[in-house]
């Protein structure tokens, strides 16, 4: 979408808002008291096309499912793909999105759902860095949500420090009864600081995420991961994926991080590697990158090195990252998992929002790694090496503070404002 295109989708959007908003004091919206939730998920084309989607979706679901007057979950879709996701999850489509009539098709299939609670997956598209639109369309949603007396809340999410200009506008036209999240410390001051309306600290929901032990228990992985410990190894799993850099070299400059990534496996003793991919997508998942990173390994190194073929779900993962010993990892869900099963990370921190969640454990700044730092000579070498050193005093750092976190997360269900 051009620049032109969404300046104009996003002022025929707030005048469709008022509209809806004129319909809801006409007494045309839903009437309250029914015994649904709905959930606006972050993509309504797939609905959990990323395994980080995925774990929000699932641990909101868990929730649900066990919340007292919820007897069936709606959610919002666009798109073949994301209807027949829906269906294998039992859930109820609603088309609700894509178009500036967003607000008035809102109330009218609110008006058939009637839902008691509504969530919102902020995640990392609240500030509008991916699409002021997107970012609008979930804040004006929120806003009749809660009108129409259904209690409404936004998941945790991040903000940058540059916000489209769209997005505090319309935070300030939020209706007050919404209950505005932000998943870590500098998320929260940079809204506080642009938007200023109120706002609470969580941390992410998919820290709330209930782990698939069985799955991860049916896994080759599993038993081989056992069979490294039995040998004396340690267990540490690597993650890449393309989105660590932009622009037109993007392919080669992942390479070379590639590249990096194999000396720097082969210089540390006592480790067995565990290649996990989190994320199967075309085009921008982890498995291009990590089988050209098995390719690159020495003999030594692949023989104590297992790729896996494809992610588990969401909760597999989680179950299985709890069972290592440290995750390196660019995919920030994935290193959300492993801190929730107790296990330290080393981030290759593309984006602002790995700094946030790393200081919900007090962990030190040098576990986060500028994907270019990562390519200056010896430098990840010497920091992998220095992750491994550490481990032990890492996961007792992360033990100390995941009570703490834990309690965060489960913020996000909270009724209270």
């Amino acid at each position: 979408m051009s620049a032109l295109t969404s300046t104009l989708h996003q002022a025929l959007l707030a005048c469709t808002w008022a509209l809806a908003r004129g319909a809801l004091r006409l007494g045309l919206g839903p009437r309250p008291g029914g015994d649904s939730a709905f959930v606006l998920s972050c993509d309504a084309v797939t609905l959990v096309g990323s395994k980080g989607d995925e774990a929000m979706m699932t641990a909101i679901l868990q929730h649900l499912r066990t919340r007292p007057g919820v007897r069936e979950v709606f959610v919002s879709v666009q798109a073949d793909a994301a209807r027949a996701c829906a269906d294998r999850l039992g859930l109820r489509p609603l088309e609700v999105w894509g178009s500036v009539a967003m607000p008035l098709r809102l109330l009218r299939q609110m008006r058939r759902a009637r839902p008691r609670v509504a969530f919102l997956m902020g995640a990392d598209i609240m500030d509008g860095h991916y699409s002021p639109v997107e970012a609008l369309r979930r804040i004006v949603a929120a806003d009749l949500l809660q009108r129409a007396c259904v209690a409404t809340a936004f998941t945790g999410f991040s903000l940058n420090d540059h916000p489209a200009a769209v997005v505090p506008w319309a935070f300030r036209r939020l209706h007050p009864g919404v209950r505005v999240h932000l998943r870590d410390p500098l998320s929260l001051q940079r809204f506080e600081r642009r938007v200023g309306v109120p706002a609470r600290l969580v941390a992410d929901v998919a820290f709330m995420l209930q782990p698939d032990a069985a799955e991860a228990a049916a896994l080759p992985a599993t038993r081989w991961i056992a069979m490294q410990r039995a040998l004396g190894q340690r267990v540490v799993a690597v993650n890449l994926h393309p989105l660590l850099f932009r622009g037109d070299a993007a392919a080669g400059t992942v390479q070379a991080l590639v590249q990096c990534t194999a000396a720097a496996m082969a210089a540390v003793p006592g480790v067995a590697w565990l290649l996990l991919p989190h994320d199967d997508r075309a085009g921008i998942g982890d498995l291009e990158a990590l089988q050209a990173l098995q390719a690159a390994l020495d003999p030594a190194t692949a023989a104590r090195t297992l790729a896996l073929s494809a992610p588990p779900s969401a909760a597999g993962i989680k179950a299985l990252a709890a069972t290592l010993d440290g995750v390196v990892t660019g995919r920030m869900h994935l290193a959300i998992a492993a801190l929730g099963g107790g296990v330290p990370v080393l981030a290759f921190a593309y984006q602002g929002k790995f700094e946030g969640l790393l200081r919900h454990f007090g962990l030190p700044a040098w576990v986060a790694m500028a994907p270019a730092e990562a390519l200056a000579p010896g430098a990840l070498q010497q920091r992998l090496a220095q992750f491994v050193a550490e481990l032990q005093p890492l996961r007792a750092q992360v033990a100390a503070q995941w009570p703490a976190v834990k309690a965060l997360a489960a913020r996000n269900f909270e009724d209270r404002p």
